[in-house]
């Protein structure tokens, strides 16, 4: 900040993940109610800054880190790194703010306080001491990645200078899926070792890619499913450093052992932490599907309903001739009758046009939910799937067992409730 005598018109605004209790400023509760704020923002005003004087801003939220969440998205995953709670802007109008490092890094920000679920908290205005506060610039989900193993250094060195997480061993014999996550979310103080990052990063998934290829073909399996988002590189002015993100999900079926461990590329994802799988026999590979219908594109009235299906096989989902034959995410028949018949039973019921196109989200809740030993992802399907939905055409599966592949359904415009079972059954039940 320049030198100033005194700051003119300070203004905060923070973000919070998850709904907020209070907010307090230098402890003046009653006039901390006065703010401005709302479930999810708020905004802190102060006319005038004297010399040496503290503003303490305390906000009271409640938070879930991703490992608590049913269904985690990469919002959550950022959101873990600041425990929830991000600074939006900050301002004042006579001298000009700058961000200094340097008092950031000891802040331990956070304090757990302890609800009860009648009384509230006994606590409240006592901070309870958070084990393993972090600082801001520190703190990490569990499985983020680690600069230290990204560094120029540490992706030069071998496989027996880093440690490597366990992957489960797999069979030798018998059909399985394989289930496999590449995943980069790591920050660098320097460009230059953003960029030495990303391109080591890049040549390692594409080298691994290919030779899981090979590996499948000797083994008589194929390719069944692949999302790949390329590894790029994002200056954040909140850390101040360049993060690499991106990454590939992936489900191929072999019917012979291979390990992935052993393929080009593996092991340097692997000091950098980046990848994972899964082995699981094809007769017990099985997912929940999220299908989730919005009334209107751009979700106005906030009455969406979320669908879940029970744990289908992958080929009632994917059309395992075509991965066969070397076409991967393509949509099976049977895939293609449930998403018609569950809009045009939704659309019946509700008496409205239903889509899973929500053009205000740039990830879309239509994902297979994965959560293996080691992977635990959404892997979300293509977004060329989604109009299926509202293209008539007859249905080759019977309106009955396209029922009995749907679980429950969650309406958002009833504060994300769960219908019972009579009126789920009303809506996908004979008739």
């Amino acid at each position: 900040m320049y030198e100033v005598a005194v700051v003119e018109n300070f203004t905060a605004e923070f973000k919070a993940a998850d709904s907020v209790y209070d907010v307090a400023v230098n402890e003046e509760r009653e006039k901390a109610r006065s703010l401005e704020w709302s479930p999810d923002r708020i905004n802190v005003d102060i006319a005038r800054l004297r010399p040496s004087y503290t503003v303490d801003i305390q906000i009271w939220y409640n938070y879930l880190p991703p490992e608590r969440r049913v269904f985690v998205d990469a919002a959550d995953i950022e959101g873990a790194k600041t425990q929830g709670v991000m600074i939006g802007k900050m301002g004042i109008s006579n001298a000009q703010l700058r961000r200094s490092p340097s008092l950031l890094t000891d802040l331990n920000a956070y304090h757990r306080f302890p609800i009860d679920p009648v009384k509230g908290s006994p606590t409240f205005g006592k901070p309870v001491a958070l084990a393993g506060a972090r600082s801001v610039l520190h703190a990490a989900p569990a499985n983020a990645l680690s600069p230290d193993a990204l560094s120029p250094d540490a992706l030069k060195k071998g496989p027996a200078d880093q440690a490597t997480a366990a992957t489960k061993t797999p069979s030798s014999a018998g059909s399985q899926a394989i289930v496999i996550a590449m995943q980069s979310l790591v920050d660098f103080q320097q460009k230059n070792d953003a960029l030495e990052a990303q391109r080591r990063l890049k040549k390692a998934m594409d080298d691994f890619c290919s030779a899981l290829s090979d590996a499948t073909s000797k083994s008589h399996g194929y390719w069944i499913f692949q999302n790949a988002t390329p590894i790029s590189i994002r200056y954040s002015n909140f850390t101040g450093k360049y993060g690499v993100e991106g990454g590939q999900l992936a489900i191929v079926r072999t019917d012979g052992g291979v390990d992935v461990t052993k393929l080009a590329g593996w092991q340097e994802m692997q000091r950098a932490r980046t990848a994972k799988a899964d082995y699981i026999p094809w007769d017990k590979s099985r997912y929940e599907v999220v299908l989730h219908f919005f009334s209107d594109p751009r979700d106005s009235k906030g009455d969406s309903k979320r669908l879940l299906t029970k744990a289908l096989r992958l080929d009632q989902i994917f059309d395992l001739d075509q991965a066969k034959a070397g076409k991967r995410n393509a949509m099976s028949a049977s895939f293609a009758d449930l998403l018609r018949f569950s809009r045009a039973r939704l659309a019946a019921h509700y008496h409205a046009p239903f889509t899973l196109n929500n053009v205000t989200d740039q990830q879309k809740p239509f994902y297979i939910v994965v959560r293996g030993e080691q992977v635990s992802e959404n892997f979300y399907l293509p977004a060329e799937w989604m109009p299926v939905a509202e293209k008539p055409a007859m249905r080759s599966t019977k309106d009955s067992d396209l029922g009995g592949e749907l679980s429950r359904l969650y309406d958002y415009g009833d504060g994300s409730r769960e219908l019972s079972q009579a009126e789920f059954q009303s809506i996908f039940g004979p008739g």
